[in-house]
């Protein structure tokens, strides 16, 4: 197998550690206010959003609950399964790129 396909609750941290040396930080916070301020403007588009933006808004909810509690959420706590599996995906992808496409 390529993959290994089990994720340890206590991996969570370095996972997100890892996803933000890919994708900074304040890059999330930019796509998370561009949400809300469009939400502003048209309450049409919560819906919309938490449709059609599912993992980032989960990511979001992810960052609010850690922000709230110290700590991330377990890997099956509510919705979080799907993003989970998706950014552990990503950074074993990730890994395996050579160093010219990683960059």
């Amino acid at each position: 197998m390529i993959f290994d396909q089990q994720l340890d609750v206590n991996a969570i941290p370095s996972l997100m550690k890892y996803i933000f040396r890919i994708v900074p930080f304040g890059l999330w916070t930019k796509r998370f206010s561009s949400f809300h301020e469009q939400e502003k403007r048209n309450p049409l588009l919560p819906e919309y959003f938490d449709n059609e933006f599912a993992l980032e808004r989960a990511f979001e909810a992810v960052q609010q609950y850690r922000k709230a509690r110290g700590r991330y959420p377990g890997v099956d706590q509510v919705n979080y399964y799907e993003l989970f599996s998706f950014l552990a995906l990503v950074k074993l992808v990730h890994e395996r790129l050579s160093g010219q496409l990683s960059r």
